[in-house]
């Protein structure tokens, strides 16, 4: 499973996950006062994504 590709290139580039970090971030999905403290940090206010068909 690859995360990162080149946006010209299409090749591989950066890291592999592994599973192992989704069981990480579970659980820190299930704790409301540590994603409250996570997602507190987003600088980039993301919005008006496009529409799931």
């Amino acid at each position: 499973m690859t995360d990162w590709y080149d946006t010209k290139t299409a090749k591989h580039v950066g890291f592999q996950a592994r599973s192992v970090v989704g069981g990480v971030f579970l659980q820190m999905l299930y704790d409301r006062s540590a994603w409250k403290k996570w997602a507190g940090q987003d600088k980039t206010k993301a919005a008006n994504w496009a529409p799931l068909p």
